[in-house]
């Protein structure tokens, strides 16, 4: 009895999906007869193109329709719209006709069947919406995103897209702001999502500076506040003339409302009721009124309100102050956020080095070493110095001395340059001995930057070979040479090794950079009298580093 009621039950499944799959056949014999009689297709091939569709639908409309068979049946359609759009530039048909748009709608509400099925999908998401942009489906775009918001409220990247969309596609700002501000409700924890809004607010600064300079309203005591301009800034453009897909209609509103539904979708999709962010509202129109400072309060709200938030978080401190770096408008609040990272993070080695690394970052789009790049440089130099005065500590000599190491190398730098970064280089690792902080490493980068002063190649870390290898001694005999030139240099930078191997003993890879430079002193082809002498502080070194894992760099380099 069991089986017979499962057997009645699968009959009644199957013949209530065989009759919406006769349906949504029938529906296509309008368009499949356009085409046909446009001369579009033929009828052989109109043929084979309705047992695929009638295989594909059958397949969707499965229990268990997995989303591979909806994306085959997308690109099936989306490749017989690019196979109309050929035959009809062959044929000189230059319009567009019923079948073009009823391709489109079809290729949206299967990809609205895969969506309800499939709604925790973000990548499904995404391609319907890179597709609904490629057509310039506007109106569409508008409900794909209000759905896609609703089911997925903590998609970061689905915010900030639909964001975008509507400040750069629609010219919305007001719009964005109300996503963005709806999105940190619902993902205030979102490192991403707080840089989007207080990068979107820089940029809507900057077009209402450059829209009253194109006034002459800057500075001026009846320039209208943040509001009115922007409405007038942003307001404006009219919605991009993109193509109609025939079943848009109803008059585009102040932006996407999540929760939206299209008339082929699945209704109880509860939407963000959320209230607006009156701070951030009273902040845009009260401070707004003249000036580059006031048009940029709302960004320094918003990067407050971020700090507020996320307190530890130093990446989104300096995403912020990139951000400023490449708008204008947020140069005014540029030294408050320099001022709150040092206050904040003054003794951490990787904020002093991102700080010291901005100016030149900027500058990274010219090739050619220039005036802006020595200025960029000596502002880098001091930001260094400034951190070093705040919070000295070994981490951050270190970590200052490796960043002028690498800017040393730096391609197009002039020569005079590298010759007074190395000399900057100098004074670090002086100043850090003197001080007690200096690492082994300091006193490696030391020894290494005084014989590169006499060398004319910038690649300082040539001199530093990895002590486990062989080839280093080779190396460094090859850069004593039996010129004596480098003389003096050597014997500074041995100088520097053994200072360092007074206050490390234990450190295996200082204590055979020693050993090398040692050996570099006797000469490419050195004699036995020559090793003879290195017999002692060899000695010496492996008594230190007995019973360490460093010994057998000592070893190995000896042998």
């Amino acid at each position: 009895r069991r089986s017979t009621c499962q057997a009645h039950c699968n009959a009644r499944s199957a013949a209530a999906m065989a009759d919406r799959v006769r349906e949504v056949m029938e529906s296509m014999v309008p368009e499949l007869e356009d085409v046909q009689r446009r001369g579009l297709c033929s009828a052989s091939e109109v043929k084979a193109l309705v047992r695929r569709r009638e295989r594909f639908e059958y397949l969707v409309h499965r229990p268990r329709a997995t989303r591979d068979d909806f994306l085959r049946y997308l690109q099936l359609e989306i490749n017989f719209e690019a196979l109309l759009k050929c035959r009809r530039r062959r044929l000189g048909m230059t319009r567009q006709g019923p079948p073009d748009f009823a391709i489109r709608r079809r290729i949206h509400f299967i990809f609205s069947r895969a969506a309800r099925r499939f709604k925790g999908d973000e990548r499904l998401w995404m391609q319907w919406i890179d597709f609904a942009e490629r057509r310039k489906a506007d109106k569409r775009l508008e409900r794909i995103y209000g759905r896609a918001l609703a089911v997925l409220p903590h998609s970061v990247p689905l915010w900030t897209r639909a964001a975008a969309w509507e400040f750069e596609a629609r010219s919305n700002a007001s719009a964005a702001r109300r996503l963005l501000q709806r999105a940190l409700r619902a993902n205030r924890g979102s490192r991403e999502l707080w840089l989007a809004y207080f990068r979107f607010e820089l940029i809507f600064a900057e077009r209402v500076q450059r829209r009253r300079s194109a006034l002459g309203l800057d500075g001026g005591a009846g320039a209208a506040d943040g509001d009115d301009v922007a409405a007038g800034s942003m307001a404006d453009g009219e919605e991009a003339g993109g193509e109609d897909d025939g079943e848009d209609d109803g008059e585009d509103g102040g932006g996407l409302e999540v929760g939206d539904e299209d008339e082929d979708e699945d209704g109880g999709a509860a939407g963000l009721a959320l209230a607006p962010m009156t701070d951030v509202e009273g902040a845009e129109g009260g401070e707004l009124g003249g000036g580059s400072a006031a048009t940029s309060a709302v960004a320094r709200y918003v990067y407050e309100s971020a700090v507020a938030a996320m307190p530890e978080d130093v990446e989104l401190r300096l995403g912020c102050l990139r951000a400023c770096g490449e708008v204008e408008a947020g140069a005014p609040i540029q030294a408050a956020i320099e001022t709150s990272l040092r206050d904040s993070f003054g003794e951490s080695a990787a904020v002093a080095l991102a700080l010291a690394s901005l100016p030149l970052d900027r500058c990274a789009a010219e090739p050619e070493w220039g005036s802006a790049h020595a200025a960029a440089l000596r502002a880098a130099l001091q930001s260094l110095d400034a951190s070093l005065a705040a919070a000295p500590s070994a981490r951050l000599r270190d970590a200052c001395v490796a960043w002028v190491e690498t800017v040393t190398q730096r391609e197009g730098l002039p020569p005079a340059t590298v010759v007074r970064m190395r000399k900057k280089g100098l004074q670090l690792c002086k100043a850090a001995h003197a001080a007690g902080e200096a690492s082994p490493s300091v006193y490696q980068r030391w020894a290494a930057l005084h014989f590169a002063a006499a060398l004319s190649a910038a690649d300082v870390s040539g001199l530093l070979p990895d002590a486990s290898e062989p080839e280093a001694a080779l190396a460094w005999r090859q850069l004593g040479g039996s010129d004596g030139a480098h003389d003096g240099a050597l014997q500074l930078a041995l100088s520097a090794c053994e200072a360092g191997a007074i206050r490390h003993p234990q450190d295996a890879s200082l204590a055979c950079m020693r050993l090398r430079l040692l050996l570099a002193r006797c000469g490419e082809r050195p004699t036995l009298s020559d090793l003879a002498h290195l017999r002692d502080p060899f000695h010496e070194v492996a008594s230190a580093l007995r019973g360490t894992l460093g010994a057998l760099c000592v070893w190995r380099g000896w042998v």
